[in-house]
């Protein structure tokens, strides 16, 4: 259960991530500072 549950952290964080690094090459850089 633990383990399950670092697993599907790590996948959130990962995707929550990535959507934010396509969405800062999209926008300027300084609306995230």
């Amino acid at each position: 259960a633990l383990y399950e549950r670092i697993l599907s952290a790590k996948m959130n964080s990962a995707s929550a991530e990535g959507k934010w690094r396509c969405s800062k090459d999209t926008n300027p850089p300084d609306q995230y500072a």
